[in-house]
């Protein structure tokens, strides 16, 4: 911006410029050719972005795992990989069934996804989580379809479906036009496919023509042999002779709708989006198996106990985010360690790499302030035995979770600073 030259809001018309129809025509033209036109597939993709935003990326995660909110004491039987995969596509055939050329059923969507008595993979979902859990899902349920309705008002049905269409690209969801191709190509990588599931053939049949028939074990098996990641999407393109390196639009549309659309509805409507619930805890402690992925700017009490019941001796621990809010926006790497030591409500992590914005600290400290004196004493007594911390002066990153329920960070903890987070909460 020039000196001297002021700052101007966008007005909604310029707002409302940003995403127009043609483009995201074009783009749906460019990545499914003749496909677009359909407008069965263009509803499709559009209902599995919906549920994408409205159902799966939301506390929906906090009940899957069973976790209690707020405090993550609690423990309910939650749903495995088989009730989650069923419980999603149940939820996209709701949205799908709103869904339609001329317009969309947001009371449907709401109404259901919403309902206290519906069956979630069989069951209703206060058996499966804390009542809290599932209150904090309908909550957020019914933000993102207010949300969805209001972006609707401001920019037109046909508009909103098109954009949802191409979110919806980069997805590999049943009903997506190429989950017939993620099965083919699943089962021809596989070496062999237990008896007790039937033939190859069978397989596909009920993966692909009703996947809510197949049993919570074939499920399983299925995406413990990697269903999810099948490279179905490739063979899709190829045989419409369309490379998937011009496959953009999945990855350039993952959000809800523009940002400039939620601005304009805010103008048009005065209107605010209501501010968002902390990251659920299956996101933000990722274990993958090789390592663990921890989003340190965003643990909270569930997040914490999520971590420490993940954690392995020797684990490595992969640091993103950024506790110090002034350094929020730096680059999503922050440091790596090794589990040097567990106990019971606690974890040490000897720290090996760590990222530009910040010193180098020898250990890096998890710690649930409702510890017993002995685990607390053990805490202690592990941290001298380390070695490299003999005196009071090393630095620490400590992250404690307090008797309110919070997570608060240290960055430049010292022993005496953990001593006195533990006698808070020693009992």
């Amino acid at each position: 911006m020039a000196e001297g030259e002021e700052f101007e809001f966008p007005t909604i018309d310029r707002a409302l410029a940003a995403f127009p129809e043609p483009a995201v025509n074009d783009l749906l033209a460019e990545s499914i050719e003749d496909l677009a036109d359909d407008r069965d597939v263009v509803c499709d993709l559009a209902a599995v972005h919906l549920t994408l935003w409205i159902w799966r990326n939301s506390p929906f995660e906090d009940v899957q795992i069973g976790l209690t909110a707020p405090d993550g004491r609690g423990r309910y039987g939650g749903l495995n990989d088989a009730e989650m995969m069923r419980a999603n596509i149940e939820a996209t055939i709701v949205v799908r069934h709103a869904v339609s050329p001329e317009g969309v059923d947001w009371d449907h969507i709401e109404r259901t996804l919403t309902d206290q008595s519906r069956l979630v993979a069989g069951a209703p979902l206060s058996t499966r989580s804390a009542q809290a859990d599932v209150t904090g899902l309908y909550r957020h349920v019914r933000e993102q379809v207010a949300e969805y309705r209001l972006v609707e008002a401001v920019v037109g049905w046909p508009r909103l479906m098109r954009f949802l269409a191409v979110g919806g690209l980069g997805s590999s969801w049943w009903l997506t036009p190429w989950w017939a191709d993620n099965v083919a190509v699943w089962l021809e990588e596989l070496e062999k496919v237990p008896g007790k599931f039937g033939t190859r053939e069978h397989v596909r049949a009920v993966l692909v023509d009703d996947a809510l028939s197949a049993s919570d074990e074939l499920l399983g098996w299925a995406l413990g042999k990697a269903l999810g990641f099948a490279r179905g999407r490739k063979r899709f393109l190829a045989r419409r002779r369309k490379p998937e390196a011009r496959f953009g639009g999945g990855m350039l549309f993952y959000q809800p709708v523009p940002t400039e659309w939620i601005y304009a509805a805010n103008l048009e409507y005065r209107w605010k989006r209501p501010p968002r619930a902390s990251r659920p805890a299956s996101r933000q402690v990722i274990d993958k198996g090789w390592s663990t992925s921890v989003w340190v700017n965003h643990l909270d009490a569930a997040g914490m106990t999520r971590l420490l019941g993940t954690l392995e001796l020797g684990g490595d621990v992969v640091f993103n985010g950024n506790p110090i809010r002034e350094l929020r926006n730096q680059p999503a790497f922050l440091a790596e360690g090794e589990v040097a030591a567990l106990g019971s409500g606690w974890a040490l992590l000897s720290m090996s790499e760590i990222g530009d914005t910040h010193d180098t600290p020898a250990v890096a400290v998890f710690v649930l302030a409702n510890i017993s004196r002995f685990e607390a004493a053990q805490l202690i007594d592990t941290l001298d035995d380390l070695g490299s911390l003999p005196g009071d002066d090393v630095m620490l990153w400590l992250w404690a979770h307090g008797p309110d329920g919070q997570v608060t960070h240290h960055h430049d903890a010292t022993k005496s600073d953990l001593m006195a987070a533990l006698a808070v909460g020693w009992t």
